[in-house]
């Protein structure tokens, strides 16, 4: 199935996946992630952010939140002004 999927996106996966990508990327990235993602586990999310290459790249574990928490997103407003205050100055 994956390389069906490879053939009909032009790419391999490999070259694309995050884990990939993310040492690519020279813009700030911020990284957000449930702790209670029962469907992608946080694991990857460590994963990903332990490939970065500098330290524009944020990573924010989200206690008590699952993959579609976004109501949590509230909780953390004003970090997240901050984050986008920080990148667009």
């Amino acid at each position: 199935m994956l390389k069906t999927v490879e053939r009909q996106i032009g790419a391999r996966f490999a070259d694309i996946a995050p884990i990939a990508t993310i040492q690519r990327i020279k813009c700030p990235v911020l990284l957000v992630h449930g702790e209670d993602d029962a469907q992608v586990p946080v694991a990857d999310a460590r994963a990903i952010y332990a490939q970065r290459k500098n330290e524009r790249v944020q990573l924010w574990v989200l206690p008590k939140a699952g993959h579609n928490s976004i109501h949590k997103i509230e909780d953390y407003g004003a970090q997240l002004v901050a984050f986008l205050d920080n990148v667009f100055g």
